[in-house]
């Protein structure tokens, strides 16, 4: 499959956090709504999806333990993590 640039669209952004409730409490002031936090088992992390209108959505994640990979983003290794999608375009 090709693709360029054109083809990249921004999907969400991802922040790491050692304490998800606060997160949650601060991004509720700023207006976004929450998910249920989740646990993803195989990253062995918990997880949040917050949205508001018109604006990027933001995935909490928050290590449950020291083995985690989100682990490496408290220690200062990754403070902030942008995900993007790619859209490719099928060619004939």
């Amino acid at each position: 499959m090709e693709f360029d640039q054109k083809n990249i669209l921004f999907h969400h952004t991802g922040v790491i956090t050692d304490d998800i409730e606060s997160s949650i409490s601060f991004f509720s002031k700023l207006g976004y709504t929450t998910s249920n936090i989740y646990n993803d088992k195989p990253q062995q992390t918990f997880v949040a999806i917050l949205n508001k209108t018109n604006s990027p959505m933001i995935e909490l994640v928050s290590p449950m333990n020291s083995n985690s990979p989100a682990q490496a983003g408290l220690l200062g290794l990754v403070l902030v993590l942008i995900i993007f999608v790619l859209k490719l375009k099928m060619q004939n």
